[in-house]
């Protein structure tokens, strides 16, 4: 889905595209059957293609993806992916695709979040003779990767307002009817009263790991801590601004 959303950009700005396709001195279809039968610099592209048509196919095609063969009885649809944001725009693009769509940016606090991405992404260093050379740059890339996610949501806020939903993982334990009305949907079914874990991730870590990841987040975990504190503030907003209602 990432590179579809970032071809659409690339098709919309290519200077060559521009040059031969959508700047074409002549937009007429007997012109360019002329320009077939006798020749023209102009034929890189052999039909009057819309600067726009491509956007609006790609979204077609989300659409079409999506809601095709959802349960029966079922019509709002939506992807979870944890890769967007991290050296790609895919929220910002999507936003602007679906005007009426909202974003949800879930997290919770760092230190769990990166020892999660250990057991998850790393197995085998659990497995392996203590390394901690090797867990120290497995933690460091991983401590990048969750700032860089962090800042992107935070600076998005304010540009997508009420269509980002910040919501912190104290907020999951709240009745599910309480979540739904945070992110402006209505309850159109019996729903359980709450969500329960997807995914219970691997074993706990060998305490060697844990013992050194005490060490490294003292190091930096400030500036993660600082994030989470802001995202939080965003999500308590967020959740309190349902509960008081429409302002």
């Amino acid at each position: 889905m990432e590179l579809l959303l970032a071809s659409v950009n690339r098709y919309e700005t290519g200077q060559r595209l521009t040059r031969f396709v959508f700047n074409r001195a002549s937009r007429d279809e007997g012109q360019l059957v002329a320009e077939m039968a006798t020749g023209s610099d102009m034929l890189s592209w052999l039909n009057l293609l819309d600067k726009d048509e491509y956007r609006a196919e790609v979204i077609s095609l989300i659409v079409r993806m999506f809601r095709s063969r959802i349960p029966e009885g079922w019509t709002d649809w939506g992807f979870k992916e944890i890769r967007y944001g991290l050296d790609n725009n895919s929220p910002e693009i999507l936003l602007n695709f679906f005007p009426n769509a909202t974003g949800v940016f879930t997290f919770r606090e760092p230190r769990s979040t990166i020892e999660s991405m250990v057991r998850t992404w790393s197995p085998k260093l659990m497995r392996e003779s203590p390394n901690m050379e090797k867990l120290t740059n497995i933690y460091r890339s991983y401590t990048i990767r969750w700032k860089k996610v962090m800042k992107y949501f935070l600076d998005y806020d304010a540009l997508f307002g009420n269509r980002l939903v910040f919501v912190s993982a104290d907020k999951l334990d709240r009745p599910t009817e309480e979540i739904l009305g945070a992110l402006g949907l209505m309850r159109a079914r019996a729903i359980p009263t709450g969500l329960g874990m997807t995914n219970g991730g691997p074993r706990e870590m060998p305490g060697w790991i844990s013992s050194r990841f005490d060490e490294l987040f003292a190091e930096d975990g400030s500036a993660c801590l600082d994030l989470f504190a802001r995202a939080c503030t965003l999500s308590d907003a967020d959740f309190a601004a349902h509960a008081s209602g429409p302002v």
